[in-house]
């Protein structure tokens, strides 16, 4: 999300974001405390329909200790973006994640799901289809 927020648009007040976790309200109230601006709604959902429903997978042991996923890890802990918390109740290392775009209409305009953990779309493809749905009014 911190991606996408850096490419600040003009309009970016009209976009709704929206980030779906499998953890507690707890644990994502503690995440909400950590960031510096408010830029998108946090929503438990501890029993994955969101996750079925747009179809994402759980992660096999070879692609969770695989070397881009550590590499990919180790070099935002270099630059200080990971933090470890200690409130965190449950971790599922193996569900993978994934970023969708839809629309006023509620049309998918982006769909991408994670192969590994590693697996981010391109911020630039994200601000590319956010730009075309603000400017044809979907």
């Amino acid at each position: 999300m911190k991606r996408i927020v850096a490419h600040r648009s003009t309009h970016l007040e009209e976009i709704r974001f929206l980030a779906v976790s499998f953890e507690s309200l707890e644990d994502l109230q503690r995440e909400r405390e950590s960031l510096s601006e408010e830029v998108f709604t946090l929503c438990s959902d501890p029993e994955r329909s969101a996750y079925a429903a747009f179809g994402l997978q759980r992660a096999r042991l070879r692609n969770v200790l695989g070397w881009k996923t550590m590499l990919y890890y180790a070099q935002h802990l270099l630059r200080g973006e990971i933090v470890r918390s200690k409130n965190r109740t449950e971790r599922d290392i193996y569900q993978l994640g994934g970023n969708f775009i839809l629309d006023r209409n509620g049309c998918l305009r982006l769909s991408f799901r994670s192969q590994e953990p590693a697996d981010r779309p391109l911020a630039t493809e994200e601000v590319r289809i956010l730009e075309e749905c603000l400017n044809d009014g979907s």
